[in-house]
């Protein structure tokens, strides 16, 4: 990556911290200068993987599942001037995003918020009451960003963030750097955004796995018409897994499409019973 040479060195950075930031070969750096809270410098980078975005692409269109098409992965500039845009829209509609403190064409530096909901999941792990809770406090946040008509990047448990104040939390979210509406529609992207956290948390549950099933199923019930619709054509393409033969052996990842299944099932048909 080539660093230009020509802005001033941003956020009243030392030279000293932000050349060792620049120099170090980790493409997300944490910068902690003195007196300043930390910051997270992004760089560019190439985008791998392409074959497989492809794949996925083909695979959702067999299935007739937009929602589950592989999202466009710019990589370079490209991706970074995506963030920055991603960051500002959303922050202009109440969400809570890393703040946006400087940028060019190879980089942005952002705010710090908080720790990873997964490190936060795995410290809890024993806590089944804190864990449930936590979460519930996600899917409300998320509810709340998707009613301002907007939507997540890569909605994974790994890209929410936890911020303790005092007795209190609250919920972030990071990482903007593709937009899932060059490839789909605004209710596909909700839609993908529930799928992918359901999916993705449902890893931190496996010893409690009905009340995790009973919290989500709960989230169901007050979705709008279209996103129903949307899950309810995911789960119809996918109710074939319960059905498998020994399903024992199929392992984690298995049981987590089983907890998608589930409880969009419980969800989406509790009601008309």
């Amino acid at each position: 990556m080539s660093i230009p040479v020509d802005y001033k060195i941003p956020c009243d950075i030392s030279e000293a911290v932000w050349n060792n930031a620049l120099q170090n070969p980790a493409r997300i750096v944490a910068i902690k200068a003195e007196a300043t809270p930390t910051v997270w410098l992004k760089k560019s980078t190439t985008v791998e993987g392409a074959f497989g975005r492809w794949v996925l692409t083909k695979f959702s269109n067999i299935l007739k599942l937009p929602m589950l098409q592989a999202v466009h992965q710019p990589g370079g500039r490209e991706a970074i001037a995506t963030e920055a845009s991603r960051l500002q829209a959303l922050a202009v509609a109440g969400v809570q995003v890393p703040e946006l403190l400087w940028q060019n064409e190879e980089m942005v530096l952002i705010s710090d918020l908080g720790r990873k909901l997964t490190n936060y999941l795995k410290q809890h792990r024993n806590n089944h009451q804190i864990k449930l809770d936590v979460v519930k406090q996600v899917f409300t946040a998320l509810s709340e960003l998707h009613n301002s008509g907007q939507y997540l990047s890569q909605a994974f448990a790994r890209n929410v963030t936890v911020l303790e104040n005092a007795d209190e939390i609250s919920i972030g979210f990071i990482d903007f750097e593709d937009d899932p509406l060059e490839t789909m529609s605004l209710e596909n992207a909700q839609a993908r955004d529930l799928l992918l956290l359901i999916y993705s948390l449902s890893t931190y549950f496996d010893n409690c796995q009905s009340e995790y099933q009973a919290l989500v199923t709960a989230q169901i019930f007050p979705l709008p018409e279209n996103i129903k619709q949307q899950l309810r054509c995911f789960m119809s393409k996918f109710s074939w897994l319960s059905k498998l033969p020994g399903k024992g052996r199929l392992g984690n990842g298995y049981w987590r499409l089983t907890v998608i299944t589930n409880v969009l099932r419980a969800g989406l048909e509790e009601r008309a019973n």
